[in-house]
Order: structure tokens, then sequence, then C-alpha cells
């Protein structure tokens, strides 16, 4: 025999492995060889997958018997004799193969094809244990990783510590084990803690009270053979993370399956202790020993005996032959089922509660929460009518996979694939039914044994350790929101990284639409781009769910009024609004019931015209105002809630009030004092907003230029081709000039009528149903319209006609069809010098002044190039007098 065998500590490991060597590592359960080698190389948990190492690296299964039971349909030699076809002898970095000494002698005296010469064929066999006289080393170490420091533990704390870590010896029992390597000597396995946390809730079963529970039994298990198999094989259920499905003829999922039937046939009380108490790699070991079952049993058995899992096997269990299956079961583990439940009071008894195991040395103070936080989230951001009904719903709750749409189309199975092993980006409106999606699929997934944790990501670092200690871990969490939000760099990148490294199975950052710009450049900032993880993220998005969009704006418009305490309240306030709030959602959408990215502009203008019919009843606009302003300020919370930028919040708000000033011109035509009313919200965060530093949209005339324009280009041509209201247009019309400043530079009111005119412009391109007329009439009519009852000026001409050909050179027509519109807007150009001049209203070069600012400035630079500087730079006012007009001196726009 020419293998090398050799004992080493738990941080000598990484120094042994040689490249291009097949090296077999034995060591206890819990004492960290896997996070000591999987710097070195490619760490697998599937024997197929050890192709996928580069020429000349490493590969490392990471439990080497668990893969060798999970292969299907090949033989193990293909993999394990040194000429097979797949061979680890053949990779040219060489293979790890990592195991703990019970579970490869089990193996070896198995039929899957490995026998105890198989030690004999490696290069090198490494035992890893902690000797005693390092034992003390060893706590300290792990205690150094939980809060940095070591003191404080005195001389009979530390004999508890090192016996509740104490690790037995294991005597093999194949033969030629027995000839080359005798036993494993006791060590201690004080990394097993590491999954705990002092903030956890459930019970824990220590390896050392399962020992003393079960050390009177003398128990023999089996065979777990091909007729076994056959008869059990048909009660596994499927599901879970893709790599994590079970293969039907493992001796451990047999085994799980077999125990959890008798169980259920026999109604035994030992079920529920196995699903109430955690355990830890070491508890599972000194379980599967007491009971001689297969290695690995303990982890399917916690899974298949939870209420979900156990409900299916039920139902397999009615549908086959439940007394030959229940006969086969009890045969080959009679006296284990006996022990369990002879011992079912006793494991309750034993069992250690947090507040007794959180006092330990070796438990870490992790803040992470489970799924339950996702539910919670999800329930204080559900509103009615946003996520679907109960009985719209699957054997397993909520249908979470109709919820997601992919980039291509991809569904929620290609999520699962996604997120297996990779990182899985889930976008969407806030309130769309994230949360919930992710909530019922973390529930899912821990059904199927894998653990899902939230983490707090303030320190990655830190609590990085407890995640990689965690078998088969999910991690979700949430940028620049509830629940594990992430704010800084750190958090961003710590995923992707955890995801590369392998120190979790998968993760899933949740971010609102809202969002994501800043989270894109977070992860530039910190560099996500270097990481594979990062750049072969998998963006999914929840779906728009069913939302009753279609409610009566009256009906709002009573419901908001009843909520802010209309005729029951002096004054309106916060404080005062009776409705109960949903995280992440405005005011205005708790009351309407619809999220805030279904309450579109139109809607809501129409909401708040209703508000001002209601109101008009009993006060008049003056005693009205206080009320339309709070109501103005709810406004304002769905645009910020709907846009992450100052501008996109803007530009929601004119949306609402271009079709509210509409609405309430149309309702009442005779007079403007209520379309005055209205508008005062938009007028004063106009100047609010002003700023001489930044160019915003519309040249810092936003909200106001979409407001009145809107409402002006809706009334000079109705989309539902309805007769053209021209009281409605002279009330829109007087609102609009009372409200800018008559300074002698009036360039809002062209603005305005320019953007008016380009919105016209738009929809002739577009025409559709009874909205189609002529595209000619419809230019040449609304300027006279607006301009019906005012005289011309020096300069006002141009400048519409101006921001006329930008509507022009906006629109998405043919060439010859824009040349069409050029030729109108020169000609009306030369019209309006000729009227200016005939009254004698401009100074005497009025046609060379016209024609230098409209021709070449308004049609020629437009149309073929952006002018080079904006429209209009405005401040605000530096006085303290407020008037309902805006200010619009060249260089200046505020209160005047």
């Amino acid at each position: 025999m020419d293998t090398t065998i050799q004992e080493v500590r738990p941080d000598e490991l990484a120094d042994t492995i040689e490249l291009g060597e097949v090296t077999l590592v034995l060591g206890a359960p819990g004492i960290g060889t896997s996070q000591q080698l999987r710097p070195l190389g490619q760490s697998v948990e599937r024997l197929p997958e050890t192709d996928v190492a580069d020429d000349g690296e490493l590969v490392i299964v990471e439990d080497f018997v668990s893969a060798a039971f999970a292969l299907d349909d090949e033989s193990l030699s293909t993999y394990l004799y040194e000429y097979g076809q797949k061979s680890l002898f053949s990779i040219s970095g060489g293979a790890v193969l990592v195991t703990n000494p019970r579970s490869f002698d089990w193996l070896c005296r198995s039929d899957l094809g490995v026998s105890g010469s198989f030690i004999e064929t490696v290069d090198r066999v490494v035992v890893v244990r902690t000797p005693p006289t390092a034992a003390g080393t060893a706590i300290d170490e792990v205690r150094q990783r939980l809060s940095g420091g070591t003191h404080g533990l005195g001389d009979d704390e530390r004999a508890a510590v090192l016996e509740r870590a104490r690790y037995p010896p294991y005597y093999f029992t194949t033969s030629e084990l027995q000839e080359h390597l005798g036993w494993y000597d006791g060590t201690v396995t004080p990394e097993a803690f590491l999954p705990l946390s002092k903030h956890d809730t459930s019970a824990v079963l220590l390896p050392g009270d399962v020992r003393r529970v079960f050390e009177r039994y003398e128990i023999t298990s089996g065979p777990f053979d091909s007729e076994f198999a056959d008869v059990i094989a048909r009660l596994l259920p499927r599901g879970g993370l893709p790599s994590r499905i079970p293969n039907e003829r493992s001796p451990a999922v047999l085994a799980a399956l077999a125990l959890v039937a008798v169980g259920i046939a026999e109604d035994g009380d030992w079920l529920d202790s196995l699903v109430r108490n955690r355990t830890l790699s070491p508890t599972a070991e000194a379980l599967e020993r007491a009971l001689d079952l297969p290695p690995g049993t303990v982890d399917h058995l916690q899974v298949f005996a939870g209420e979900s899992m156990r409900a299916r096997i039920r139902e397999r269990l009615t549908a086959d032959d439940e007394e030959s299956i229940f006969d086969v079961s009890r045969e080959a583990l009679d006296d284990a089922v006996d022990a369990l439940q002879s011992e079912s009071a006793s494991l309750e008894t034993v069992s250690t509660d947090p507040e007794a195991y959180g006092s330990s040395p070796l438990v870490g103070a992790w803040h992470w929460d489970g799924p339950e936080a996702l539910h919670e989230a999800a329930a204080e951001r559900e509103l009615p009518g946003t996520i679907q009904e109960a009985d719209e719903t699957d054997e397993e709750g909520l249908d979470w996979r109709s919820f997601v749409d992919g980039e291509d189309g991809n569904g929620g199975d290609d999520l699962l694939d996604a997120l297996d092993g990779g990182l899985v980006v889930l976008s969407g409106p806030r309130s769309s039914g994230k949360r919930q999606v992710a909530a019922t699929l973390a529930s899912e997934l821990e059904d199927w044994g894998t653990t899902v944790k939230l983490p707090d990501l303030r320190n990655p670092d830190q609590i990085r350790t407890g995640v990689e200690a965690t078998p088969n871990t999910v991690v979700v969490a949430t940028y620049g929101a509830e629940p594990a939000k992430i704010l800084g760099d750190d958090g961003v990148r710590a995923l992707p990284e955890w995801v590369g490294d392998g120190s979790c199975a998968g993760a899933l950052l949740i971010c609102d639409d809202t969002n994501r710009e800043r989270l894109d450049e977070i992860a530039e900032r910190a560099g996500c781009d270097e990481l594979p993880a990062w750049t072969d993220r998998v963006e999914f998005s929840v779906k728009d769910p069913s939302v009753e969009t279609d409610r009566d704006p009256a009906a709002v418009a009573q419901e908001l009024l009843d909520a802010i305490g209309w005729n029951t309240v002096q004054f309106p306030s916060r404080r005062n609004v009776d409705v109960e709030s949903v995280a992440d959602q405005s005011t205005l959408a708790a009351i309407a019931s619809v999220p805030d990215h279904a309450l579109d502009g139109a809607f809501v203008g129409r909401v708040l015209a209703e508000v001002v019919d209601i109101v008009s009843t009993t006060h008049g606009p003056d005693a009205a105002q206080q009320w339309l302003s709070f109501v103005d300020d709810l406004v304002a919370d769905v645009g910020r809630n709907r846009s992450s930028d100052t501008e996109g919040a803007l530009q929601y708000r004119g949306e609402v009030y271009e079709t509210a000033i509409t609405a309430v011109a149309l309702a009442n035509p005779r007079t403007d004092e209520w379309v005055h009313a209205v508008a005062l919200g938009v007028l004063e965060v106009t100047n609010e907003v002003s700023n001489p530093h930044e160019e915003s949209i519309g040249g810092n005339l936003e909200p106001f230029a979409t407001a009145f324009s809107g409402a002006l280009a809706r009334l000079a041509q109705p989309p539902d081709g309805s007769v053209v209201n021209h009281g409605a247009i002279g009330c829109v019309d007087e609102t609009l000039h009372a409200m800018v400043a008559d300074d002698g530079w009036r360039f809002p009111l062209h603005f305005v009528y320019g953007k008016a005119v380009g919105r016209i412009v738009r929809r002739a391109e577009n025409p559709a149903g009874s909205e189609r007329r002529s595209r000619d009439d419809r230019l040449t009519r609304s300027p006279v319209r607006f301009e019906s009852q005012r005289s011309l000026y020096d300069g006002r001409a141009c400048t519409e006609l101006r921001v006329h050909a930008r509507a022009v050179a906006d629109g998405d027509c043919s060439p010859e069809a824009m040349a069409d519109w050029v030729a109108d807007i020169q000609s009306r150009a030369s019209d309006a010098v000729a009227i200016i001049t005939d009254q004698d209203a401009g100074p005497a070069d009025a046609r060379s002044v016209l024609r230098r600012r409209c021709r070449p400035v308004g049609v020629r630079t437009r149309v073929f190039g952006r002018p080079d500087r904006p429209l209009a730079r405005c401040r605000r006012a530096q006085h303290g007098k407020h008037s309902d007009s805006v200010d619009t001196r060249r260089g200046s726009r505020g209160v005047s």
C-alpha cells in the first residue's frame, strides 16, 4: 500500500492537500473541514459536478457519502475506479473526498460498490481531529470568531464547554479500515455550535444528551436493499431546490420515509419531537449511531416528519398498499421505531431551549430572521385586491409561481433553478406582492429542508460565520426597505460574495422599482461587477397583480373626505386621518385600497375633481382651501412613492392636476373660481421647487406646465370626440393668466401654449376612433382658442411658434409629413409678423426680430438640432409676500 495516512488538526488541513492527488479526508461532523478546504478549489455536492473544474483545478466533494447516495442511474465505480469513464483519479488538479468516519465505514459495508480497500487506492488519507492538548485552543479560536475576544472563561466553565463539544471515539467495523486505521480517536467539535444564535426561538437537541438517552439500547436496522427500496420509494414527495431533490434509492432517504410511514400508521409522538427540536450535525450522527441508521437519515427524517411532508406521505400511503409498506418498514426498523417511541418524552425533556444554550460561549449572537419575517412584512404591505384570494391556491398555499415573470417569460420554476446556487434579484412596484412571493417561496423551501435566513447585513463579515456554518442555507435580503434591509456597499456586495464562495446555497435580493437605480449605483461602487455571482445574476419581476383600478372616483373621494374628517373636524391633520396605515404606501393608497403604483394620474385627478364637487356644495373656494391643500399633500405622497426622483414625482402631480383642472372646468364652465382653487396646489409646489442652479423639466416650470398644457389640450380637443366646451377653456385660460405675473416677460404662458399644441400634435399623429380628425384643423384652431381674447405683442407669437415647432419635431411622422408641418409653421410665423406690424404693437423692426427669433430658432434649430441652452432659468423670489401668481421675470421665478 502506497497510501499516506496522516493525522492533522483542522487548521493544518489545507497545508496537507497536494494538487494532482486524490485525498480522502476523515473528520468528525462539525469539525470544520469544508470551511478549511473551500478556498483551495472548486467545491461540489454531487459527483456528476466534478467535471466543472478547470484544467489543473482541485475538486472538493464536500460530503462524499451523501454524493454517493445521490447517484441515480450511474454506478459509483464510474467515479472511483482508477480507469473509470469519469474517474476522480483522472482530474488533473486532483480531488478531495470529505466525509466522517462513521459514514465512510457504513458506505464500505453497504452494497453500493465501495469496499474498505478503497483507502489503498487513494494517494492520501488525512484524519482530522483536535487532540486533547489543543482542545482549549480550539475553543478559544471559535470564541474569537464569535465575538473577537476570549477573556473571562473560567476553569469550570471551560470544562463544561469541552464536555458539551466532546465527540467520542469511533471504532471501524470494516476489516480493511480496522487494519489500516483502527479507530478514530475522540476530539472536540466547537464549530458545530456556530449555526446557533442567542436570538433563536427553537429548542435544540445536543449530541451528549442524545447519546445518554439511547445508550442502553442495542439496535440493529436494515437491510436497506433493492427489495426494501422498491416498496418504500413510491412514498417520496418531490420539490425544493433542484440540486437538493433526493434520490429515491438513497438508503438515508428510504430509511427516513419508512420511519415516517410507521410513525403515521401508529400515530407516534416521536415524529413531533423531532420536528420541534433542531439537531446539530454531531447530534444527527449520534442519533444515527444509536439507532443503526444510514448516514444522513436524520436530516431527511426531520424534513419528512414536518406537517406538510407528512401530509403528502399520508396521501401516498392511502393510495398504495399501506399494509405492505408498513410491514416492510417495521421489519427493517422495528428496534429503531420502538426506541424512538419509548424515548419520545425523554427527547422533549433533554432538549435545550434558547435561554439555556444562548449563554454558552460557543453560541453566537447572530441577528437573523426566518420566513415568518417575510410573512409579517408582506402582511404589513398588503392592500385589499393586491394578492389573490385564499381560494385561488394550490396544495402548498399561495401559487407564488403564477406571480413571477422573468425577462424571457420565465416563471417560478425558473426562479428555483436560478436560486439554486445563484443570486436572484426580484423586483416590482411597491405592494405588488414581492414579499408575499418571497415569503411563500421561503416557507416552501423550508418544508423541503432548506434553511432560509434573513440576516442583519450591517456587519456582513461577522454574521457570515453563522451563515456558512449552517448547511443548505438560502439568504434573503431587501435593498432599501424591510425586512433584512440593506443600505451600505458592504451589504450589497456580501450576497454575491457568499454565493460565489459557497457560504450559502443561494441568495434572493428583493428590490422595489423605486430603489432599483440606486441599487445599481451601489453595486457598481461596491465593485460587484468583478464578482461572477453578480454578473451572472438572474432578474425576475413580479407580475402586476389584479388590482381594482376601476373604482368609482366619486366613491373614493367620499371615502377620502370621511377619512380626513370633512365636516367633523375644524382643521385637517394627519393625526386625525381615520385609516389603517400600510407600510410603504401612501395614505391615499390605503384609503382607496389601491397601491400607489396603480394610482395613475388620471384616476387621482378624477378623485380630486370629485372632492371639489362634494365640498363645493357647502363651502366656497376660500373656505375649502385648507382641505384642498391637505388633499394636495396626500397626492404628493403618492408621487413620491411612485418615483425615486423629484422630477418624476413632480411630473406625476402635473398629470393629476391636468385631469382635475379639466374636470372642474367642465363641471362648472361659468366661473373660474374653483379652477383657481384647485390650481393653487400646483402653483405653490412649482414655486417651492424652483431652483436657479438646476435644469428641470420644462425649464423649472413643473408641475405647472404639465397641468395647464394638459388641461388646455384636453379641452381644445376632447379625447372622447365630444363637443368643445369654450366656457371651460375660458375658465382655465383666465386662471392661467391670473397666475402668471404681468411684468412684461411672460414665458410661462408661451411655454404652456406650446406644450398644449404639442399634445394635440402627438394625438394627431396617432389618431384612433372618435379622436381621428384633421391634424391641420387641430393645429390651426387650438392657438386661436387660447388667444381669442388676448392681443398679440412683440415676442409672444414667436415664442409660441418656437414651442410649437418643438412639438412637431418630437412627433413621430414621415419626412414628407414633417415638411408639411414645418411649412405651415413658417407660414403662420409670417402671418404673425404681419399682424403685429399692422397693429403697430411692436417696435419698428418687429418683422426682422420675429423672423430672426421664430424661423431660425423655432423651426430650423429645433427640427434639426436642440438648442444649446435651457428654455428658462428660474429662481425663488427673495421676498416673503405670497400671492397667487408665478413670477416670470427673466432669470427669476417664484412667488411675487
